[in-house]
């Protein structure tokens, strides 16, 4: 009987912090009111990968890392920009191409069980759209700070048709307007694709509209 009070308690607690959040500046998400159009410049039968060095820190200790975040592309102009990173530690002398393998066989593994993204409501967490023009891109996306969701502007350069590189951020949670980024984004091919449906496809008349 006392686990069963727990687990009412702990629902209980989690609808009512998630009935607390807010989705912010959906009037800026101008994307969504822009028509797509499919680039042949992209790829997009697979997903896209950032991969980052995380040096040693001391306090509290972390080794250094070899870290990995992702992104998916849709076909409708949908997209999954993954704010978090998967992490490997990087020893000297260690050779870091298998470390890689395995982190890409890590996003496999997510994407087949559908685990890529965060599951709690709304399904927001990550997800927004992206539009191309020629070599050019910009994607909106939204991303948790503080337990609410905040629009973030990414805009770079389609370098081929396996690269990204997004050079400027517009991260509102931040109050960062046009900084300067090195994002570059390779891409990695796989035949199985993330469920797409999300909070802002099946909501889209709340956002772009002042």
């Amino acid at each position: 009987m006392k686990k069963t009070k727990y687990q009412y308690l702990y629902l209980l607690t989690f609808l009512v912090f998630a009935s607390c959040v807010r989705i912010y500046h959906k009037s800026d998400f101008i994307i969504s009111q822009k028509k797509y159009e499919y680039s042949p410049n992209l790829k997009i039968n697979g997903f896209y990968i950032d991969t980052v060095v995380l040096d040693q820190q001391e306090r509290p200790y972390y080794p250094r890392r070899i870290c990995v975040s992702p992104m998916v592309l849709f076909g409708d102009g949908t997209a999954i920009k993954i704010h978090g990173v998967y992490c490997r530690p990087w020893l000297n002398g260690e050779d870091v191409n298998p470390l890689i393998i395995e982190l890409k066989k890590q996003i496999k593994f997510e994407i087949e069980n559908n685990d890529l993204t965060f599951k709690n409501e709304p399904a927001i967490w990550d997800w927004g759209m992206y539009r191309t023009n020629g070599k050019e891109i910009a994607m909106q996306v939204y991303k948790n700070h503080q337990g609410d969701y905040h629009l973030v502007d990414y805009w770079g350069e389609i370098q081929n048709d396996s690269t990204i590189v997004f050079n400027s951020i517009t991260d509102r949670a931040k109050k960062i307007k046009k900084g300067e980024i090195n994002e570059e984004y390779r891409f990695c091919e796989f035949e199985i694709r993330p469920d797409s449906t999300n909070y802002i496809k099946t909501n889209i008349g709340e956002f772009g509209q002042d």
